[in-house]
């Protein structure tokens, strides 16, 4: 079972660093004026939201990959 949980955890973590690339190159165009309205909102929108979910799953897996006595509690709201 905990093969899964580091094969999704790796998925997640390289969705999430590709999204964050992406919102990153979306962002330069924008400020450098290369992208207009509306086109330079929806990507920038778009991408962002690529980011949450798998950076959320990336977390979750290293909830239960984590040993027991060095688990921190998720007293900050992150998904258990």
């Amino acid at each position: 079972m905990n093969e899964t949980f580091y094969k999704a955890g790796f998925w997640a973590v390289l969705m999430a660093f590709l999204a964050m690339n992406g919102y990153d190159i979306v962002q330069s165009l924008q400020i450098i004026g290369v992208l207009g309205k509306p086109w330079d909102e929806i990507f920038i929108y778009g991408s962002s939201l690529f980011i949450a979910i798998p950076f959320m799953l990336t977390l979750l897996s290293l909830h239960y990959l984590t040993p027991d006595g060095k688990i921190l509690e998720p007293w900050c709201g992150v998904v258990r």
